[in-house]
């Protein structure tokens, strides 16, 4: 484990945690999460554009790296309740620069206010679209990524 990672698990343990068990609502959570993310961590490389697939508005990474039709269709963390492709953009954008592949993050509908089965249903919308696009379905044990992305 990379010395930056142990880091961030730590921040996480002692901070983010005991501050995820105060909050009371999920309005708060998202505030507290989206704040964390812009402090820790910083913007990806390449060219982030908002845009909407499949009736869902998202964020499309293409890297300067880019070769090919792949894409890492990304949904972010955080239970359907908190979080946003914007406080996984850093990560994402890394991962898609490294791998020299598009990334699309889909900004799906998050519960209490769209209980499920919209967030189901928008991830569903986005992965139709882009395969409706020609993006093909490829399963992520059948992936190589250069060892870069890996360690």
């Amino acid at each position: 484990m990379s010395w930056r990672l142990t880091v961030l698990n730590a921040i996480l343990r002692t901070v983010g945690r005991p501050l995820l068990k105060r909050t009371k609502t999920p309005v708060r959570a998202r505030r507290d999460f989206g704040l964390t993310a812009r402090i820790l961590f910083r913007g990806p490389r390449g060219n982030a554009t908002r845009t909407e697939i499949g009736g869902v508005a998202a964020l499309d990474v293409r890297p300067r790296t880019a070769q090919g039709d792949g894409v890492l269709l990304y949904f972010h963390g955080g239970g359907y309740i908190t979080g946003s492709p914007h406080t996984h953009l850093p990560m994402v954008g890394y991962l898609a620069n490294k791998a020299g592949i598009r990334a699309v993050l889909p900004d799906y509908r998050l519960a209490p206010e769209a209980p499920f089965p919209a967030a189901f249903d928008d991830a569903l919308a986005v992965w139709g679209a882009l395969r409706a696009d020609g993006v093909p379905a490829v399963s992520y044990t059948h992936l190589t990524l250069p060892t870069k992305v890996l360690v």
